[in-house]
């Protein structure tokens, strides 16, 4: 007996702007089903997390704000998700239902140092869910803009 995926809006990504500064990005896409194994891909995750990171981080440099970012990141339904490593669900089982974490960051990291806010946000989910190297292994490109 195969398992089926609820029916709901796959590929939504949703991006909300305050009149504050608050942005929201939103992704209905943390896990997929692969056979019969639940799958989370640590590259598309921790993709939208940094660009989030980045799109703050052109929002201060156009307004000129050099203050605190006040960050939170946040996945839900991902108990048993396991992490794609070479196109294969691989790793342990996520334990937990959701993942939450928050963090604050100066301007001068966010716009230095992408990657490590990254980390900051959704490293302990990549570690619980089997991925060890952190943002950096997953955007080798971006190393030397992270140093």
């Amino acid at each position: 007996m195969k398992h089926r995926e609820p029916q709901r809006e796959p590929r939504l990504v949703d991006l909300e702007i305050d009149e504050d500064g608050t942005l929201r990005l939103f992704c209905a896409r943390g896990t997929d089903w692969y056979q019969s194994t639940k799958a989370t891909s640590p590259k598309v995750i921790a993709g939208l997390v940094l660009r989030i990171i980045q799109f703050a981080a052109r929002i201060s440099d156009l307004t000129g704000y050099v203050g605190t970012w006040e960050l939170a990141a946040g996945l839900t339904g991902v108990k048993g998700a396991r992490i794609v490593i070479n196109h294969f669900p691989d790793g342990p089982p996520y334990s937990e239902d959701s993942y939450k974490n928050t963090a604050q960051v100066d301007t001068a990291k966010l716009t230095q140092s992408p990657l490590s806010c990254v980390d900051d946000l959704i490293g302990r989910f990549l570690r619980g869910a089997g991925h060890t190297g952190g943002a950096v292994s997953l955007f080798p490109e971006l190393i030397a803009q992270d140093s």
